[in-house]
């Protein structure tokens, strides 16, 4: 259940309504729109709603409350105009108007205007987005609500997502992550490709609204961050500062090295493949080397690599070795899994050998992943993995530039991790796609 709109009015001694506080949903107006087409009428306006409450009319699903001097209006959301959806939204309504008004009525008449300047931030914890989560206002965790008063720090509102302030220990939290994705062919005429995009995010567990600022900054010799975008929270960047260093941005940068080169060599036994022909069994010899590169850190939280065979049924290996991890084959999936583990040899190397027999067309290939363009030897090998204390460009977040005003004592932790993302390697022998392939035979 989820309200379009609510009004708490106040009937003043000379008996005119005065409205005292409303909310609108947005998110929920909109739900409105798409779920009742063309019998959608419009949320009532402020004066239009004082209007009924003067003649004492109804206006379609509108649930109104009268407690006292205090009137509750809730238009709940109706799925329909059918009278079973609509007398279903007007009691799931009625019980957060009966909140609102037991709330109120429940305070003399001294700290009514103190109930009331509460009242927006306890409706934002208690019915967030306009989803009702707790009618009984008069719980412990929503009267934490009343420190924030009016719900405004420094002529801020109160966010939606966090109503309530901070309960723990003051800290602030600073996580620089890059992705980096890469395609890789193995071929002299098709060159490699590869790119790391990332993000500096800021987390902080403060009392109230303060302005929290870092700095984040690149080697000297660094890799220059290109296509900066400042997320809406960040109040201010300095143009100096975009230069040198980022804060809380998105940004991709040229990658001068890629952190794990691969050759997949993927080939089938001719005669095998002809006297199996397409519903037999086939047979693939299957090559897969790693390089780390030697300026990458060698501790991986975890490095893995899936290699699928589309097109072809179930898969049994057949002499197939790791220098380090191990082999899981899902023969159900078409699918090797190499578990590198946590770091590669002291030559910085990992190779998978063996044998792949496919079953070819079979009652049970529907089971089967497929994919119109592997085929044949079209095959690729995807590495995933996530470097924790590591960056390919080097950004980092100075814990001792975190500074919070007003001033505060808080706890500073920064962290960076680099995660692969979409990184393939294709089968250097198969038809790789490739949107454009460059002339070498002009160049010297």
């Amino acid at each position: 259940m989820s309200i379009r709109a609510l009004w708490v009015v106040q009937q003043r001694t000379d008996g005119e309504p005065e409205l005292k506080l409303s909310r609108r949903y947005p998110t929920v107006e909109r739900r409105a729109k798409i779920l009742l087409g063309p019998s959608y009428t419009p949320t009532p306006s402020t004066s239009q709603l004082l209007d009924f409450l003067r003649a004492g009319r109804s206006l379609g699903p509108l649930v109104t409350l009268r407690r006292g001097s205090w009137f509750l209006a809730c238009l709940p959301l109706a799925r329909s105009n059918s009278d079973n959806d609509a007398g279903i939204a007007k009691v799931q309504a009625l019980a957060l108007a009966l909140g609102l008004a037991n709330f109120l009525s429940s305070a003399e008449e001294s700290s009514a205007s103190a109930q009331l300047s509460s009242l927006p931030a306890m409706l934002t914890a208690a019915c967030p987005f306009g989803t009702p989560i707790d009618t009984d206002l008069h719980q412990p965790s929503l009267n934490q609500c009343s420190s924030i008063g009016s719900g405004t720090v420094n002529d801020r509102p109160t966010p939606a997502w966090r109503p309530i302030g901070s309960q723990g220990k003051a800290a602030a939290s600073a996580l620089v992550t890059e992705w980096v994705r890469a395609v890789q062919y193995g071929r002299r005429d098709v060159p490699d490709a590869w790119e790391v995009y990332g993000c500096i995010s800021c987390k902080c567990d403060l009392e109230g609204w303060p302005d929290v600022s870092l700095n984040a900054t690149l080697p000297v010799a660094g890799v220059p961050l290109q296509d900066l975008f400042v997320h809406p929270c960040v109040s201010a960047v300095p143009e100096s500062t975009l230069k040198a260093t980022c804060l809380d941005v998105h940004r991709t940068a040229s990658c001068p090295i890629m952190p794990v080169l691969g050759v997949y060599q993927l080939d089938e036994e001719k005669d095998v493949a002809s006297q199996g022909g397409n519903g037999g069994v086939s047979v693939l010899n299957l090559s897969l080397c790693l390089s780390l590169h030697e300026s990458v850190r060698n501790a991986f939280e975890y490095c893995t690599v899936h290699i699928p065979f589309f097109n072809r049924g179930f898969i049994h290996v057949k002499d197939c070795k790791v220098t380090t991890g191990n082999l899981d084959v899902q023969k159900e999936q078409a699918l090797l899994v190499w578990n590198v583990g946590t770091h590669f040899p002291k030559s910085l190397q990992a190779s998978l050998t063996g044998k792949v027999i496919t079953e070819g067309q079979t009652e049970h290939k529907a089971a089967v992943p497929s994919a119109p363009f592997c085929t044949g030897l079209n095959a690729y090998a995807k590495i995933i993995f996530k470097i924790q204390d590591y960056t390919l460009t080097g950004c980092t977040v100075d814990s001792y530039s975190i500074q919070v005003q007003p001033p505060a004592k808080i706890k500073v932790t920064t962290a960076k991790e680099l995660i692969s993302e979409e990184y393939i390697v294709w089968n250097c022998l198969g038809q790789a796609p490739v949107a454009f392939t460059p002339d070498f035979s002009s160049t010297v």
